[in-house]
């Protein structure tokens, strides 16, 4: 049951940490990045934990921590509630945040579990309200144009490396590398199915294209403007960021073991 959570727990960053900074990143990109941090994974699986590994990942964690937080409120305004105010939304997704590290890693990570067959369900509500959208004319061209090979990889490659030193530092528990692979998958599908949607074009010109390819849905006259309710699932994701960001600081400070987070 352990790996499984972990690998719930690896999915949903993945998800969280693309679709907040990686949205644009090209196809190609993920799929080289991702091997690129299974090779960093690797290459660093010999060297034992230090204070210098320790300070570094404090340091970006507690960065992260800030730009998650002001890009999920900036998604919420958008997205969800235009008429409310920063702060407000601030901290009400602090507040949610540390009520699910609050009792430490094992009740965070069972929170998590439960919460992921909700997210898995309404991902697959989206994915099948979506599909009538689908335009296939938009496959060949816009996709083709997307194999390109940039700086991006190095970008997704110290993705997957800072998301397995994370849990390997909270855990101490070595993840199969192949999880990293099909998490990874979930990003790409999103993104295929965002820009055979709506086109590259628009899917560069917005800044959450996910959110417009549910705009799209639309059933008779009464079932429409569902965005708001299936963009939960990408919310849930980046809320879980945030506590993830919290609880490792909480841990890297406090210089915490698992079995006393």
């Amino acid at each position: 049951m352990k790996k499984i959570e972990l690998n719930i727990l690896i999915f949903i960053l993945l998800e969280a940490l693309f679709l907040l900074y990686g949205t644009k990143i090209n196809i190609i990109n993920i799929i080289l990045g991702t091997i690129l941090g299974i090779i960093l994974i690797i290459i660093f699986s010999k060297f034992k934990k230090n204070n210098i590994i320790k300070t570094i990942l404090l340091i970006i964690t507690i960065l992260l921590l800030i730009i998650s937080v002001n890009n999920t409120t900036s998604f919420i305004i958008n997205n969800l509630l235009n008429n409310y105010s920063y702060f407000i939304i601030t901290l009400a997704i602090l507040i949610i945040s540390y009520l699910l590290i609050k009792n430490g890693y094992h009740p965070y990570i069972k929170s998590i579990q439960i919460i992921s067959y909700f997210f898995i369900l309404i991902k697959l509500i989206s994915f099948l309200l979506v599909i009538p959208n689908i335009n296939i004319n938009n496959f060949n061209h816009s996709l083709l144009s997307e194999l390109d090979i940039n700086i991006n990889l190095l970008y997704t490659g110290l993705i997957i490396f800072y998301i397995h030193q994370s849990i390997y530092y909270l855990t101490n528990h070595i993840i199969n590398k192949k999880i990293y692979l099909i998490s990874s998958l979930n990003p790409i599908l999103i993104k295929i199915i965002s820009i055979i949607v709506i086109g590259r074009t628009l899917f560069y010109l917005y800044n959450y294209p996910y959110i417009n390819v549910l705009k799209k849905i639309k059933y008779l006259d009464f079932i429409e403007r569902m965005e708001g309710i299936l963009s939960f699932e990408y919310l849930f994701s980046f809320i879980i960021l945030i506590s993830f960001c919290l609880l490792l600081i909480k841990s890297l400070i406090k210089k915490e073991k698992i079995s006393d987070i």
